[in-house]
């Protein structure tokens, strides 16, 4: 893969206390099913200020554990917050806020600490999800005393479920109870509130891959109500003309879905970056009108452009506008012509009015708000308004194929399994969150490496279990997924053992691949399912690759050792995600140290193997150091010594290994 930018990083995690003015705001982390999102009690997502920061997860799918760069992550959004306006007593209120800013104590004041509650398998059937969060806060009207805290006029309550289930991984529910404090006097009446989300699809594809900041697009469900958004080819944002490219599928798709191997230079793989179709949904508006209206996505010191043809006005959205009713009640009513972009362009070109209504170039980095209203609410009363995130793709075995074939895929299968998604999400909230279960999922799994494969052990699910809904004991079998690519697949069933037919040893069950090939790592899920076929969820896989073990040369240096690619060409022909640089020496003797020096006699790098096995890396996929010498530096290209000292007998060999890049 070609890296726009490839760097190591040495984080100094800091506390929250010292990051945040208010340390009471806090947040759960969704990552039960494949979308992953880190939920705020302010309601934000991701992490506050910093979109490009390891420690939050923003709308990322498939999810999977961030390390050393917060660019290798299907990340989707660069923005997530909330927009609300209300009279309350007669007068208006207007607030909005996003993760590009801290909660302002000013507006915001904590009501409730966030609190995630674990449910796996639905183990009790009363709550809705198997990830349940809540947490809460206040909003107040700004006192016109510094030193004294506005009246709270609403109470904003969330609440976010997530399932593992594999009809309903793919998308988290938020809902929103907002309340009239008990205490009030105060009607609050004409109220609009809806949350925001500005989409980038995806960080990975414009951060590694050949992706632009402007080339999202969209497209509409007439059925489910809802717009979609996608990655399309970049262009030239003054000419209007695509961007082109000279290799590859770039040549003639462009760079839709962000092919990894459409930029200069070698690249080992063609994954497709940004495959994903992502939506906002309204769940239930609490039967009021809805509107969607989807502007350029904003930040702090954005751009809001009205959808009315008037001029653009270069105030933020959070919080510089000078006239705020008028320009919130602009955003939260504005219901958005109905269609792709592409419709909406075309349309208004033929009417000479580019823009109007939809299908400008500015939302080309879109955000959307999707606003219900007008509500009103007694003191002591609620509303709850229930939203879904939704995102959809195409097989990831046709993802990581990548190529022209599967690039023309994207559009029909990826918004077929989005659209199958929003259907479920909806199908799962109107039946009062309640599903199909299938038997447990395999939450702890060892991956030990040996001889030549990798042993699997699991914790077997109880001989007294029953399904939590019907109380039949149906549990049928498990099965076993591999992966040579990575923690999110694709994935090849290597096993289905039936209930009766498992090795159980120290009361797990045992399962070992064997006959794997040396230094090519593997990731693995097991799933159990029912006498009805239902399969639970992939759940926990290992998030970085464990390789089977060689075993160690007994007759060094009599038997040679070996470095593998010799000489290594650019890259290393592993097709695993991150493994392009892996180097590897084999048939060592059990313990030793490895010196790596230049034919000058630099002393580059140590390498102490100490496993017992007879391989080692240069480095690591989890460190991310593969081919660095010991300031963490890159090596160049060109021949090297490499000396072998066994602490078995302290006998030695040299050797010599090129890279050619």
């Amino acid at each position: 893969m070609n890296y726009k930018k490839r760097f190591l990083i040495v984080a100094i995690i800091l506390s929250f206390n010292s990051i945040f003015s208010q340390a009471t705001y806090d947040f759960g982390l969704m990552n039960r099913g494949k979308l992953w999102a880190t939920v705020w009690n302010s309601g934000a997502v991701g992490y506050p200020v910093d979109p490009q920061s390891l420690f939050g997860y923003f709308y990322e799918y498939p999810g999977y554990e961030k390390v050393g760069t917060y660019d290798d992550a299907n990340q989707l959004i660069q923005v997530q917050g909330y927009a609300v306006m209300a009279t309350v007593g007669g007068i208006n209120e207007h607030f909005s806020y996003y993760n590009v800013a801290y909660p302002p104590a000013d507006w915001m004041s904590i009501k409730t600490p966030s609190n995630l509650v674990e449910n796996f398998n639905m183990a009790d059937p009363t709550l809705p999800g198997e990830l349940v969060l809540t947490g809460g806060h206040y909003l107040r009207k700004k006192s016109s005393d510094p030193s004294v805290a506005g009246n709270i006029y609403l109470e904003v309550d969330m609440r976010s479920i997530q399932m593992s289930y594999p009809d309903l991984d793919d998308f988290i529910i938020h809902e929103y109870t907002l309340t009239n404090p008990a205490n009030s006097e105060q009607e609050i009446t004409d109220m609009y509130f809806s949350p925001r989300i500005g989409w980038q699809i995806s960080t990975k594809g414009y951060e590694l891959g050949p992706g632009g900041n402007y080339d999202d697009k969209y497209g509409w469900f007439e059925d489910e109500r809802a717009f979609y958004f996608y990655d399309d080819r970049s262009f030239n944002f003054t000419t209007g003309d695509e961007t082109q490219f000279n290799i590859g599928p770039g040549v003639s798709k462009g760079d839709k879905g962000d092919a990894s191997d459409i930029q200069e230079g070698a690249s080992s793989t063609s994954e497709l970056l940004a495959p994903q179709y992502a939506s906002l949904v309204m769940i239930d508006s609490a039967d009021a009108p809805v509107y969607h209206n989807i502007v350029s996505r904003a930040t702090q010191n954005g751009t809001f452009f009205p959808q009315d043809g008037g001029d653009r006005v270069d105030e933020s959205v959070v919080l510089l506008w000078k006239d705020w009713e008028t320009r919130m009640r602009e955003l939260l009513t504005y219901d958005q012509p109905k269609g792709s972009w592409d419709e909406l362009n075309a349309a208004g070109e033929a009417a000479g009015i580019i823009g109007t209504g939809g299908g400008s170039k500015w939302e080309r980095a879109p955000e959307i708000f999707v606003s219900s209203g007008p509500h009103s609410i007694s003191p002591g009363e609620s509303v709850t308004l229930v939203y879904a995130v939704v995102v959809g793709e195409m097989d990831r075995s046709k993802i990581v194929e990548g190529g022209e074939a599967n690039i023309d895929l994207l559009d029909i299968e990826g918004p077929a399994a989005l659209k199958q998604n929003i259907q479920n999400a909806k199908s799962f909230y109107n039946a009062g969150y309640k599903w199909d279960n299938p038997s447990p999922t395999i939450d702890n799994i060892t991956r030990t490496p040996v001889g030549g494969g990798i042993e699997l052990s699991w914790i077997p699910i109880s001989s007294n279990y029953t399904d939590p809904t019907t109380g039949e004991a149906d549990f049928a079998g498990y099965k076993v997924y591999n992966s040579n690519y990575f923690a999110t697949g694709p994935w090849t069933m290597i096993a289905d053992i039936p209930k009766g037919s498992e090795t159980v040893r120290n009361d797990s069950v045992i399962f070992t691949e064997t006959g794997m090939p040396l230094g090519v790592g593997a990731y693995y899920v097991v799933t159990s399912y029912d006498s009805d076929g239902n399969e639970s969820g992939k759940v926990s896989p290992n998030r970085f690759p464990v390789y089977p073990m060689m075993a160690p040369n007994n007759n060094f240096p009599d038997d040679r050792p070996h470095v593998v690619p010799n000489p290594f060409r650019v890259q290393s022909g592993l097709l695993g995600s991150g493994e392009e640089l892996r180097l590897n020496f084999i048939n060592l003797p059990s313990k030793g140290t490895i010196r790596i020096y230049t034919l000058a006699g630099d002393l580059v790098k140590t390498i102490e193997h100490d496993d017992g096995s007879g391989s080692v890396s240069w480095g690591s996929i989890q460190t991310q150091d593969y081919q660095t010498n010991d300031w963490l530096l890159y090596i160049q290209p060109g021949f090297y010594l490499y000396h072998i000292t066994s602490d078995v007998d302290g006998k030695e060999f040299t050797g010599k290994f090129a890279i050619i890049k």
